[in-house]
């Protein structure tokens, strides 16, 4: 919220009770749909292949859940980028489901998320080496780059924002009566 705000250069005006109230929503929230998709492209493969080796599909089910799995969790994804681009700034703004920096911060973290699940199931023997600490440093690098890459987006959707003609100037936070 203090970089959002900062983003929009805007002093925080809500009661502290709504803040945290707030603040612990959208992290769970946040945490669960994202924890969701990593998941989803994770196991996804293996999951659709034992939902169709189950329920006797076989390879059309896989193919199918292949194809449906990524614009599910594009949209998933969507969906956590955009409440935290609405709900943490303490700005007046209507919801928008896609703007330029969503696209490009869901983009740029499904690109990562995919490169890491490669990197961790191909490359990386943690187990021998460093034990369950591997994966808690791994899960800490995770969310590191994943909230950078969710601050790149929002600072872009206010750079755009303050450029267009509609947009807020520095400081301000209502959006005009006649919007």
């Amino acid at each position: 919220m203090d970089a959002m705000n900062a983003m929009y250069e805007i002093e925080e005006a809500r009661p502290t009770w709504k803040r945290y109230l707030l603040s612990v929503l959208l992290s769970l929230g946040t945490a669960a749909l994202l924890l969701f998709a990593l998941a989803l492209i994770v196991f996804g493969p293996h999951l659709g292949a034992a939902v169709g080796d189950t329920v006797g599909l076989g390879s059309a089910f896989l193919l199918l859940w292949n194809v449906v799995q990524w614009p599910v969790l594009f949209c998933e994804v969507f969906l956590a980028f955009s409440l935290v681009y609405y709900f943490t700034p303490d700005v007046e703004q209507r919801f928008r489901w896609v703007s330029l920096g969503s696209i490009i911060a869901v983009t740029l973290w499904l690109v990562f998320s995919v490169l890491l699940s490669l990197y961790v199931s191909n490359f990386g023997f943690f187990n021998a080496t460093y034990g369950s600490l591997a994966g808690v440093v791994i899960f800490l690098f995770y969310i590191y780059w994943s909230a950078l890459i969710m601050l790149i987006g929002a600072e872009m959707n206010q750079v755009i924002e303050g450029h267009i003609p509609e947009g807020k100037n520095e400081g301000e936070k209502t959006i005009d009566a006649d919007q």
